[in-house]
């Protein structure tokens, strides 16, 4: 099962150069700053809205990059 295991170190591997790239922990401070002023209902509401927008960017360049690059 050595190809499942290459598959997950990459999983891993583009999971952390993410996670790094967006800084999450960085992204606290301004994203309570913009979001302050909404309820926690609110808040909640608009964070799952730009997790759902962000990864359809990511899904369309993951399936499209190579066509776009090219």
């Amino acid at each position: 099962n050595s190809c499942e295991l290459v598959i997950t170190m990459h999983l891993l591997y583009l999971t952390l150069i993410l996670f790094l790239i967006m800084d999450p922990i960085g992204n606290v401070s301004p994203y309570l700053t913009m979001v302050g002023e909404f309820s926690p209902k609110k808040q909640r509401w608009i964070l799952c809205r730009e997790m759902v927008i962000a990864l359809c960017f990511m899904l369309a360049f993951y399936l499209l990059g190579d066509y776009i690059f090219d």
